[in-house]
């Protein structure tokens, strides 16, 4: 590459946790390149999450644009480049209809090796390498070849979150709360709702106050299960918009959930996070564990037949528990 990028879109309109785990490379770029501007194309819903990220100095929303003329929009920003990391057909047309000159991504479907013309040639599906670490693997289109470890990752999200609303921090206040995300939108494979309950017993008997979190139907879903009456849970089902979520995370002991965004919120926040996860692929702890200064996870033996993570809520607690004894010794 013979002139450094002035302007550079990372566009991932996909999910919480993809974005998350997309954020570093923001942070390589910014490292490599200090005076670059770094536009990062996404969904709405997770603009709070991406404007909390240092090294993004612009949101673009593909909600807005997406409808009207893409191509146009895309041509007003003015950027010489783009990461298509999640690469959506009406994004690769738009960046070369908008002239980008440089247009990166894995060239493996038919769209693709029409519209980009730095291609790169792996798949995400059959590697052994994170998320994250494929992510930042598109630095290849400049030129860059560098290894990143899941160490270097965990410091490289640049995460700042809001503050909490003073009616939300009132209900934890000086308590030490343990966040359960329970349900994941189908996105994951996911412990079941006894499971969590056990678990939710298991926490509020060893002295934390349980916030459990989600949408309001998924809060409905729950209802049955949770053991909301103990005076140690908190619901904030459909109360909290996902900029809260993250104030929420940053004021927290710890997280428990299966592979969803919320996981990957609180581990790049530093918040201690355990995952619960299957080893089957592409789902598997390799590609998508939780990444941060203090995480892990357990992976069952393998992959459930009925489609419901098999842990014992004994284990989960136990291996919660030593992650914040650890948190602890380093402290």
């Amino acid at each position: 590459m013979k002139k450094a990028p002035e302007h550079i879109i990372i566009s991932r309109t996909d999910g919480i946790g993809d974005v998350i785990l997309t954020l570093p490379l923001a942070a390589a770029l910014k490292v490599l390149f200090p005076k670059v501007k770094i536009s990062f194309l996404g969904k709405s819903y997770t603009k709070s999450i991406i404007n909390a990220c240092i090294y993004v100095d612009d949101f673009i929303d593909w909600d807005e644009i997406g409808g009207n003329d893409p191509a146009k929009m895309l041509e007003a920003c003015a950027a010489d480049t783009i990461f298509h990391a999640f690469p959506r057909p009406e994004i690769l047309i738009a960046a070369k209809a908008a002239k980008i000159a440089l247009r990166v991504g894995t060239a493996r479907r038919w769209t693709a090796v029409r519209t980009i013309n730095k291609p790169l040639f792996y798949s995400r599906k059959r590697s052994d390498l994170h998320e994250a670490q494929l992510n930042l693997k598109m630095l290849e289109g400049l030129g860059i070849k560098r290894g990143y470890t899941l160490h270097n990752i965990a410091g490289m999200f640049g995460l700042r979150a809001p503050r909490l609303e003073e009616n939300h921090w009132g209900r934890i206040k000086g308590k030490r709360i343990v966040v359960l995300h329970p349900m994941s939108h189908g996105s994951a494979l996911e412990w079941p709702l006894k499971k969590f309950s056990d678990l939710t017993e298991l926490l509020v008997k060893g002295n934390y106050t349980v916030a459990i979190t989600g949408t309001s139907k998924e809060g409905d879903a729950m209802r049955e299960e949770i053991p909301w009456h103990l005076p140690g849970v908190i619901d904030f089902t459909g109360k909290l918009a996902l900029g809260q979520l993250l104030a929420l995370l940053n004021k927290s002991a710890g997280i428990v959930a299966a592979s969803t965004g919320p996981l990957h919120m609180g581990a790049a926040l530093g918040t201690p996070a355990l995952g619960l996860y299957s080893p089957q692929r592409p789902i598997f702890p390799t590609r998508w564990s939780p990444l941060g200064r203090h995480t892990d996870y357990l992976e069952c033996e393998v992959h459930p037949v009925s489609g419901e993570l098999p842990f014992h809520a004994e284990e989960v607690f136990s291996r919660f528990e030593e992650i914040l004894l650890e948190v602890e010794k380093t402290s």
